[in-house]
């Protein structure tokens, strides 16, 4: 396991066309096992809350994120699958399902980059080519001191 600077900066687009960019640096771990990267990050509590214990799990195309405090959720990004998720918010949990259109990531000198381009519907009654559109989100990984 090695030390690591994450910076994850997540921009979400709303149906008005606003924009919401959020940056989070933390220091963390990083691992290779079985074929797939793992960074494990903390960020602080809401209003010096709870912090979040963060694990993301990159496996080919395919990104996991499993938050854990007092805003719990996983999501599951797979271009061209949807999957549902409880999403956490500072009002509560809503149920979204999450649908990426790509992944992508690299692994140079000892950085990991991970873009993920993913849209948040709304999970309601409504087949799913009529659910509401949340946000279209854009989501940026990158790992400092991943190397050897």
């Amino acid at each position: 396991m090695k030390k690591v600077m994450v910076i994850v900066t997540g921009t979400q687009r709303g149906e008005d066309g606003s924009e919401t960019v959020v940056e989070t640096r933390a220091q963390g771990a990083y691992y290779e096992r079985d074929g797939s990267h793992y960074l494990l990050y903390q960020e602080p509590g809401e209003d010096g809350g709870v912090p979040c214990r963060n694990r993301l799990k990159l496996t080919g195309s395919t990104l996991e994120l499993t938050r854990r405090g007092e805003g719990s959720s996983h999501m599951i990004f797979e271009p061209g699958r949807t999957h549902a998720a409880d999403y956490a918010t500072p009002f509560g949990s809503l149920k979204m399902d999450v649908s990426a259109r790509w992944v992508e990531s690299s692994l140079q000198e000892d950085v990991l980059e991970i873009r993920a381009d993913y849209f948040l519907t709304s999970q309601d009654s409504r087949p799913q080519h009529l659910r509401s559109l949340v946000s279209d989100c854009l989501l940026h990984i990158r790992a400092e001191g991943c190397g050897a």
